[in-house]
């Protein structure tokens, strides 16, 4: 009998022990759980940056340590002087420059903090590029003719075209490693070849 009791209180103390050790675990589980959840929880702060004035000079976004979100910038009079976006510390999308009145001077666009394509209002010059490759188009601000010129690494290379402002072709010709090669031809409004040129290396 007395063995018999003594074994019905190690069954139940090993039983409660096992339920013990079963809720530690959970706990136990639970408290990593959390630990986790707040270490991989992004850190997220904002950046203001002012003038010796007082005036908000820069205001942008940090995750983790990276520009990341919009980034906007201001004039000493309070205009809006640039306004862009980062992702991952690299500059991406639609980015917009502002003169001081407020006029659009320039906008690009960037993915993954190379350039796709800039357009000066200024000079009226639009490129677009992926990694130095693309071409450029811009209008002389002289003569109103338009111009489009291609590069290879950012060097010009390959076709360079030029019409006058009615659409018609004014010159045609080639670039190699950044310098004009072989024969450009030179046309009239109506179409007419008036002037060939050789260049040679």
């Amino acid at each position: 009998m007395l063995v018999s009791n003594f074994m019905v209180k190690m069954i139940k103390n090993t039983y409660t022990m096992v339920k013990l050790i079963k809720h530690f675990k959970k706990y136990v589980l639970l408290t990593i759980g959390i630990i986790i959840f707040f270490s991989c929880k992004e850190n997220k702060e904002t950046i203001l940056e002012y003038y010796e004035s007082g005036q908000i000079e820069q205001k942008y976004e940090l995750r983790n340590g990276f520009q990341h979100g919009k980034i906007v910038s201001f004039f000493l009079n309070g205009n809006l002087k640039m306004k862009g976006f980062y992702k991952n510390g690299k500059e991406d999308g639609l980015w917009l420059h502002f003169h001081p009145d407020g006029d659009l001077s320039d906008s690009s666009f960037f993915k993954s903090g190379k350039i796709i394509y800039n357009y000066s209002f200024d000079t009226n010059k639009f490129v677009t590029m992926k990694n130095g490759n693309g071409y450029r188009i811009s209008i002389d601000e002289i003569s109103g003719n338009i111009e489009k010129l291609y590069y290879n690494n950012y060097v010009p290379d390959s076709i360079y075209q030029e019409w006058y402002p009615n659409g018609s072709l004014y010159c045609i010709g080639n670039y190699r490693d950044g310098k004009p090669f072989g024969i450009w031809k030179y046309f009239d409004k109506e179409g007419n070849i008036i002037n060939e040129i050789l260049h040679e290396k």
